[in-house]
């Protein structure tokens, strides 16, 4: 009887050791142009295929309930004519994202049949010919003698993006704040 609990004590032990969930991590290294900053990194790394392998494997089940569609949003062009806030925007493919509190990144998922883009719409800085945030526009209104002024602001925008766990290997949404716009605003009276 003794033998028969030490033997069934072993087995437990073996089963449960091969029941633990595989911590086969696989590292992304982080590129270049990327290391220090914080926010999305739009540039590929380096070991991020190995971890493509792992996702897409979980991708078909996954998909079935998550809808990603972005629609492409028109601006206006005429930024002489109306004298509002020039803007730059730009569709951007990211492959994570690391802000000041976190150890190790969120690994965004991409791939050829479930593309993650987002149109990024920034403020003109005063380097590339524009005001930036907080400069001035509509100042050819005339609403000088009011004492009113206005300023150049970004609008932040929440959007899901699915993000890749390689410790628990698992997919799951994640939401983000993405600048969506660059506007007049008042910023006296």
């Amino acid at each position: 009887m003794a033998s028969f609990i030490v033997l069934s004590t072993i087995l437990l032990l073996l089963a449960s050791v091969n029941a633990a969930p595989s911590r086969d991590v696989t590292e992304i290294k982080i590129p270049a142009e990327c290391q220090g900053k914080e926010g999305f990194c739009s540039v590929r790394p380096e070991g991020y295929d190995e971890i493509e392998k792992k996702f897409k494997k979980l991708l078909p089940d996954f998909i079935q309930n998550v809808d990603t569609r972005s629609s492409e949003e028109t601006f206006s062009p005429n930024f002489e004519d109306n004298d509002n806030c020039p803007f730059t925007s730009v569709w951007e493919s990211v492959y994570y994202y690391k802000n000041h509190t976190q150890i190790t990144p969120d690994i965004i998922v991409q791939t050829n049949k479930f593309p993650q883009k987002f149109l990024k719409v920034q403020c003109k800085t005063k380097a590339k010919g524009g005001p930036g945030v907080g400069g001035k526009c509509f100042t050819r209104l005339g609403l000088g003698p009011f004492d009113t002024e206005f300023e150049c602001r970004e609008t932040m925008a929440s959007r899901s993006l699915i993000v890749y766990d390689p410790v628990n290997h698992k997919l799951e949404p994640k939401t983000y704040n993405l600048p969506v716009s660059c506007s007049c605003h008042v910023r006296s009276l």
